[in-house]
């Protein structure tokens, strides 16, 4: 995904008419590559990924409950990376969103 395709995702998590069609029809494959991205070494498309993944959860129970169990089975991946000061980054913003989501 680039950089503009997750925008779109954030966009399309914005308007309320979409929420029914993405609940019911964002595969679990779209959350588990939005997670993963958060595992690159790029800053734009951290944030971007960051960004989708918090509109996403504004939509409701459905939303947060794919993301949180798509980040548990991450989670034990990143265990295993080694911290640099990017992923530092990135584990503390996926925290905040975790914990919003949850």
């Amino acid at each position: 995904m680039c950089v503009s395709a997750l925008e779109t995702i954030g966009r399309l998590s914005q308007v309320d008419m979409n929420e029914d069609v993405i609940c019911s029809h964002l595969d679990d494959v779209v959350y588990e590559q939005l997670i993963a991205l958060l595992m690159l070494h790029d800053i734009q498309i951290i944030v971007a990924a960051l960004e989708a993944l918090y509109q996403l959860s504004e939509l409701g129970d459905v939303t947060t409950t794919r993301i949180a169990q798509v980040s548990a089975a991450v989670s034990e991946y990143q265990s295993d990376e080694v911290l640099s000061c990017q992923s530092v980054f990135v584990v503390h913003r996926f925290t905040m969103l975790s914990a919003h989501v949850l």
